[in-house]
């Protein structure tokens, strides 16, 4: 006999008579595939991505307001992420700590080229897996809290930037260091400035006035012509704290007795002709590398000194010296250490940064991966009614071979019936005759 096929014919035969079990079954079996798709295979193949970006003064140089540097990758870390959520409800069931510890949820900075190297921007892009949500409204609402708080990140940092002295600190500190420490400051301020001013312009204006002007503001605060004034008359009357006084005085006036008695005993060497038994062993000290003319000068000159100081060694003196010393820290610092240039420049930081902006790409996020739903469609459609049609199949051919059968028989020829029987009862009879036989 002749092998047997599944031709196209058959299928579309068995299709056609079970057409409404078909469509019904593929618009079963269509639905069926995309809920499994959807809920079972999507949220673990792809990811909701969202791009933004970040944008203040020094961004782009990865760089925080204060000079700390900037990592973006601290972003998605789980503290700052529990930080950005905050009390939000809507988040109770988002896992942040296992999408945190599977390294679920990234970070990525776009580049471009400068100069031939690929650079990071300050734009960037989050993506988290489909499974940690229950629907897109969701996942935008995450992704767009843990986007934002960079910026309060920034904020706060200008709300910490702080260029004042401490007024304690200040006057504690001796004389020489209370004036290095306001050229210290001054200095620090001007360098802010300079960084402003190249990031911006020096014609960018804050509440109405502009970097240009405040710089000179701030050069004019205590100017190196009182600075080098300070230090000179500071050097030379030899100041000290008012409770110090005291003691200052007792050590000038012991330095000058002990010089007028090393004086005597070079005079009396210098007049007696170089005899150096009056001469003590401190004296032959001094006088090692000098000859006894040079030893003599030099110890009156001092003594002079000495008298310069202990005649401006007055406590009216020192409390004047220190309060121009005060005058040029209220200038720079305010009153109580509030106030002044000091205040001034943190009051530009303050304003430049209040611009601090985070521009999101879309206001949704984007699903990446998966299935979409018109792909899941018609792979739905397609799976359904290929399963349909095998039903379908399964079905109606079996029975349509079972009722062809019969009707093949009686349509066979009468001479095919006939040989048919002859050779049925041929192998019949040899049967009996060889049992015959074997009998």
């Amino acid at each position: 006999m002749a092998e047997e096929g599944l031709s196209f014919g058959d299928i579309f035969m068995a299709i056609r008579k079970k057409l409404k079990l078909v469509l019904l079954a593929t618009l079963l079996l269509a639905v069926l595939f995309c809920i499994t798709v959807e809920f079972l295979y999507n949220p673990y193949a792809s990811t909701y991505q969202l791009g933004f970006e970040l944008s203040y003064p020094g961004s782009d140089a990865q760089k925080y307001p204060d000079g700390s540097p900037f990592y973006y990758r601290d972003i998605i870390s789980l503290e700052t992420m529990q930080k950005a959520i905050g009390e939000d409800g809507r988040m109770g069931g988002v896992d942040i700590g296992k999408m945190s510890e599977e390294d679920d949820i990234t970070i990525t900075a776009v580049t471009k080229e400068v100069n031939g190297a690929e650079v990071e921007t300050n734009h960037y892009i989050l993506s988290v897996k489909s499974s940690y949500f229950s629907n897109r409204e969701l996942a935008t609402a995450f992704l767009y809290a843990i986007a934002r708080y960079p910026r309060k990140s920034v904020i706060d940092k200008v709300e910490n930037i702080h260029f004042e002295l401490d007024k304690a600190t200040f006057s504690k500190a001796p004389f020489r260091d209370r004036i290095d420490l306001l050229s210290s400051q001054r200095e620090r301020i001007l360098a802010q400035y300079d960084e402003w001013i190249e990031l911006y312009r020096g014609s960018y204006s804050v509440s109405g006035t502009t970097l240009v002007n405040y710089r000179a503001e701030a050069e004019i605060a205590f100017s190196p012509t009182l600075r080098d004034s300070l230090i000179e008359e500071l050097e030379t009357n030899g100041y000290v704290p008012v409770e110090y006084l005291p003691a200052r005085r007792a050590a000038l006036e012991a330095e000058k007795a002990e010089n007028e008695k090393k004086i005597a005993a070079l005079r009396e060497v210098l007049t007696a002709g170089g005899s150096s038994a009056v001469l003590t062993a401190a004296t032959y000290a001094a006088a090692e590398a000098l000859d006894f003319s040079e030893t003599l000068a030099s110890l009156i000159v001092r003594n002079v000194q000495i008298d310069s100081q202990l005649s401006v060694l007055t406590e009216e003196n020192i409390l004047d010296f220190e309060e121009r010393l005060d005058a040029a820290y209220r200038e720079m610092n305010g009153e109580n250490g509030e106030g002044g240039i000091a205040a001034s420049v943190s009051a530009v930081g303050k304003g430049l940064y209040d611009d601090v902006r985070v521009t999101f790409d879309s206001s949704r996020v984007v699903r990446e991966g998966g299935l979409g739903w018109a792909l899941n469609i018609v792979c739905g459609v397609l799976f359904g009614f290929i399963v349909s049609c095998v039903i379908a199949c399964i079905v109606v051919l079996p029975k349509r071979k079972r009722a062809e059968q019969p009707a093949a028989q009686e349509e066979q020829p009468q001479g095919a019936q006939d040989t048919e029987s002859a050779q049925n009862a041929e192998d019949g009879g040899g049967t009996d005759a060889d049992t015959e036989d074997r009998s």
